[in-house]
């Protein structure tokens, strides 16, 4: 879901989409499964479609790979920071991209 809010967000924004590369994987992800049909749900209300997400799980190669981590709660966002701390200044809640700062 975090992927295709940010998508949004930045569509919204006018931040340039196509500047950006967008990518979405969880702290207990198991990899290749679809979004559930809830999350599904819940986007297309918005008008967003997951239906061609598939998970994958958070690795070393991805905090190298990406200069920017958003979470969508603050309990994920301590748990990367805690388990990258070499990274920890890239990561931030989703939320705060728009000036908040609480869990989605």
């Amino acid at each position: 879901m975090a992927m295709v809010l940010f998508g949004k967000l930045v569509r919204d924004k006018r931040f340039g989409l196509e500047e950006w590369i967008i990518a979405s994987a969880g702290c207990q992800a198991f990899s290749c499964l679809p979004a559930t049909s809830t999350a599904q749900f819940i986007m297309q209300n918005r008008g967003l479609d997951l239906s061609r997400h598939r998970s994958q799980m958070v690795t070393q190669e991805l905090f190298n790979d990406y200069s920017l981590i958003l979470c969508m709660e603050k309990d994920q966002k301590a748990f990367f920071q805690n388990r990258y701390p070499t990274f920890s200044i890239r990561v931030y809640l989703l939320s705060e991209m728009d000036g908040q700062e609480e869990d989605i």
